[in-house]
């Protein structure tokens, strides 16, 4: 064990090393806050937007990929759910109706969720990659995994069975405010 002086006091040789990386997880921690601030602020406009961007890919055949590659069933309802945090947040733990407003409003809620969690698994691997020689960092490049990709494939679970609810519930009402072609892409 190694002891150095600095300011006549003594420290342990590993401390600078380790002061970074709890400094580098702080600016990881604060991302994760910075990217749900960002999305909290999107408008429905811009979160239909994002939606067309994000929707279903035929390789994940409506949600069955995450299903059959990582058993989301098992697990989705042990994670933590934002929206049971705030009375203002949508919550996504349960479906409390079958109106359409509300499916889009939830449809709508799960690119918000999406959105905040590849905001930050973005700005975490930018925040590592600007400090590749940190101690720790592979760990840390973990903790960005884990904390996100987990509700991202909840999201990418969900979202294809919410719109296709509510696409037949649209098809099956008269006069339902959402516009059709905004419902499925």
């Amino acid at each position: 064990m190694f002891i150095i002086f600095k300011g006549g006091k003594q420290m342990h040789a590993a401390w600078p090393a380790i002061a970074i990386t709890i400094r580098l997880f702080s600016f990881i921690v604060l991302s994760q806050f910075l990217a749900s601030l960002i999305v909290d602020h999107m408008e429905a406009e811009q979160l239909e937007m994002f939606r067309r961007f994000l929707h279903s890919h035929p390789w994940e055949k409506e949600g069955d990929f995450y299903q059959r590659h990582f058993d989301v069933k098992k697990w989705k309802d042990r994670l933590p759910e934002m929206g049971n945090n705030t009375p203002t947040q949508f919550r996504k733990n349960k479906m409390l109706g079958i109106k359409p407003e509300y499916l889009y409003q939830f449809v709508l809620e799960t690119v918000r969720a999406e959105l905040c969690h590849m905001f930050a698994l973005i700005f975490g691997y930018a925040i590592l990659f600007c400090n590749p020689h940190v101690p720790g960092l592979f760990f840390l490049s973990i903790y960005v995994t884990l904390i996100n990709l987990p509700f991202i494939i909840i999201q990418r679970y969900n979202r294809p069975r919410l719109e296709k609810v509510l696409e037949r519930i649209v098809k099956s009402q008269e006069g339902v405010i959402i516009p059709a072609e905004r419902l499925y892409t």
